[in-house]
């Protein structure tokens, strides 16, 4: 198998990449302890050759069967030259159905030139152990039985979005998405496999010594001993590691990914029209999320149903906050639709957020439609989009408007003509827990002080579209 690896830091972790991915990719039986001789090491079934990235040496893809991309001590929204270049590569290879395997920053590179997010962590660098949850796709993919799997991490940054397509192998409280796959051609791991092999010990040890002050003496001496812990899974993980390298990953099920609906997806028929072919329509919880109308929609202006001279413009998103608690519907989507859910919800950031059964008894992950940031949809689509988006109607911003904006009113209506079809609990808690701009006004109250709203009918043409 010939078997390319993208090493993409040339620092204390980049001179071992070699000395540790070669090992690893040694079969079982060929693996003489934890260091191979030179002439062992690029025995069959791996043909391996490796590549500085950062130096912009890519190799030509039709050349290669399998793409390793290493860690690095750089982050993936870094704007230079050698990681634009990285990511156009990768989606080459995405388009080509190569397989690529991606560690640490690997799996976020992967991410980021695929249409998702990276973000530095906010409790900055994790060094060490951790243990995480496998979702039912990684024990899948990973034909594990077990919950739980352990890797060694070195990190500051992690994936907050994952692209379209994307499916999460695990969780943790540290980080949401500890691994992807995508087809069945690729797999990342926010770990670092890699550290169980060849000089691995001696790259974990010198970068513990790198980070210590950062750590401190109780987490260096928890990070020393969590290195003989992880060993436990050496063999395990070079077994996963080879076999998808060489065989691929099974071709996932006709996999349904949830999707969070709290404004006018209240309402299955509404929700049926945006996608047809949902399916387990159900009412949930969110908590930890504030529903607020306080961004303008550029749909809005399009289908000319916007006020400017009065500000009523502003369509619905959420905001964390802790002791939000309201109802919200969910359904599935096939995987293959959620490309054209992310182009339809363009200026949201999408999270992967838990819901819970109405009694209780069950919590899963959907995607919601967060409040994002002015340079975020910048950075994603284009200076040009923006301005033809917004600019081109006079606004300079999306998500940073100063002062009232008030809701769109053929939307609003629509809301909640959909929330009274779900019936009147769900239209009385969408009433009184979605706010203004001001975050203090209800919907409720609003309505109450201009209950024109309620009996304006939309545009002929957008009746149907509009109408709950």
């Amino acid at each position: 198998l010939r078997t390319a690896v993208l090493r993409c830091d040339d620092g204390a972790y980049g001179e071992h990449v070699g000395r540790m991915i070669v090992p690893l990719l040694l079969s079982a039986h060929t693996l003489a302890g934890d260091k191979g001789k030179q002439g062992e090491e690029s025995r069959d079934p791996f043909s391996i050759e490796e590549f500085a990235v950062r130096e912009l040496v890519l190799p030509p893809a039709e050349n290669f069967d399998a793409f390793i991309i290493s860690g690095s001590l750089s982050s993936a929204y870094d704007r230079e030259a050698w990681i634009e270049n990285l990511c156009q590569y990768i989606r080459a290879l995405h388009q080509m159905k190569k397989k690529i395997l991606g560690i640490c920053f690997g799996h976020q590179i992967v991410a980021v030139a695929l249409g998702g997010k990276v973000e530095a962590h906010r409790n900055g660098l994790y060094f060490g152990l951790r243990e995480f949850d496998l979702s039912a796709e990684g024990r899948k993919t990973l034909k594990m039985d077990n919950n739980k799997l352990g890797l060694l991490f070195s990190h500051g940054d992690f994936v907050s979005e994952m692209p379209p397509g994307a499916l999460s192998m695990g969780k943790s409280e540290w980080c949401g998405c500890e691994g992807m796959r995508i087809g069945d051609h690729i797999l990342t791991l926010q770990g670092h496999p890699e550290f169980l092999f060849g000089t691995g010990e001696e790259c974990f040890m010198k970068l513990l010594d790198m980070f210590a002050s950062k750590l401190g003496k109780e987490r260096e001496e928890e990070a020393r001993r969590g290195y003989m812990v992880g060993m436990q899974n050496r063999l395990l993980l070079q077994e996963k590691i080879t076999d998808f390298l060489i065989h691929g990953l099974e071709k996932p099920d006709a996999a349904r990914q949830p999707i969070i609906g709290f404004g006018s997806l209240l309402s299955e028929a509404s929700a049926r029209s945006s996608f047809p072919n949902l399916q387990n329509f159900r009412l949930a919880r969110l908590r930890g999320y504030k529903r607020v109308m306080r961004h303008p929609a550029s749909i809005f202006f399009q289908r000319n149903i916007a006020r400017k001279d009065t500000r009523e413009f502003a369509s619905l998103s959420v905001e964390p906050c802790p002791d939000g608690n309201f109802l919200v519907a969910a359904f599935d989507i096939p995987s293959e639709e959620l490309q054209a859910y992310h182009e339809r919800e363009e200026e949201f950031f999408i999270a992967l957020a838990p819901i819970e059964e109405l009694d209780g008894s069950k919590v899963q992950e959907g995607l919601l439609c967060c409040a994002g940031t002015d340079d975020e949809y910048i950075a994603k689509h284009g200076r040009k989009n923006f301005e033809e988006r917004y600019g081109s109607y006079g606004l300079s911003t999306i998500w940073n408007w100063q002062g009232e904006i008030l809701p769109c009113r053929v939307y609003l209506r629509h809301c909640v003509l959909a929330c009274s079809k779900a019936g009147e609990e769900v239209k009385e808690d969408f009433l009184v827990n979605t706010f203004l701009w001001d975050r203090k006004t209800t919907i409720k109250e609003y309505l109450q002080a201009n209950p024109s709203i309620m009996e304006e009918e939309p545009p002929e043409s957008l009746r149907h579209r509009y109408s709950g």
